[in-house]
């Protein structure tokens, strides 16, 4: 396997601050310092729905070393302890940097009797998903990178699109963005609802030395 999961969970702790915790292959949680690269304890899969299957439920409670914390509400209070649910993944190595062409052609692909949305996949890969892949309850690991969801009926949005070549490259430059950060932290269902100039030559030169100095993860 060249990727794996792992389940994360991330948040605040009303009496020690900011908290980060990694499920272990004993379905224990693991409090994680700034030391995040995996350990052998580490619980990791390739197959996401076993990750799904494991990642704690929205609106449920959880209790670790002695704290019980909220995971996922929809709404808190201050003074809550309370965890988010996320994914990271791991490489042996990098897949090919994801291309213009590529993002043109899935967005062809768009029904307009569906709602879709426009992901970037951890295999570099664009793609469109339906729920329950896009649901936020879902956790899908295999999405790196998400852009907003295409309503159903709204083919307008996609003819515009592709008749407008800046705003393209300003959607592709907003993945790229995207692709780096998830690159660099692992962390996976980044969002970005924003449209960037360009593909930035920071960004480019960053991934560039990413790719050169890139070691396996696992």
């Amino acid at each position: 396997m060249d990727i794996v999961y792992t389940v994360e969970l991330y948040g605040l702790d009303a009496e020690v601050g900011q908290v980060s915790y990694r499920l272990q292959r004993d379905k224990r949680w693991r409090l994680l310092g700034d030391y995040l690269d995996l350990v052998d304890s580490d619980y990791r899969s390739d197959l996401p729905h076993d990750v799904i299957a494991l990642s704690p439920p929205g609106c449920s409670c959880l209790e670790i070393d002695a704290a019980v914390f909220r995971i996922n509400p929809r709404m808190f209070h201050l003074g809550d302890n309370v965890l988010e649910t996320r994914s990271k993944c791991f490489r042996r190595a990098l897949p090919a940097l994801p291309s213009m062409g590529q993002l043109r052609m899935t967005t062809e692909e768009q029904n307009a009797a569906l709602e879709q949305g426009l992901v970037l996949s951890t295999s570099g890969q664009f793609e469109l998903r339906e729920s329950p892949s896009l649901d936020a309850e879902s956790l899908d690991p295999t999405i790196a990178v998400r852009y907003p969801t295409y309503r159903a009926g709204h083919d307008q949005v996609r003819k515009d699109l592709l008749q407008n070549e800046a705003e393209l490259e300003a959607r592709f430059a907003s993945f790229i963005d995207g692709w780096l950060y998830h690159l660099k932290t692992g962390w996976t269902q980044i969002y970005t609802g924003f449209l960037a100039a360009r593909v930035h030559r920071d960004s480019l030169l960053e991934l560039q030395e990413l790719l050169k100095n890139w070691r396996p993860q696992f």
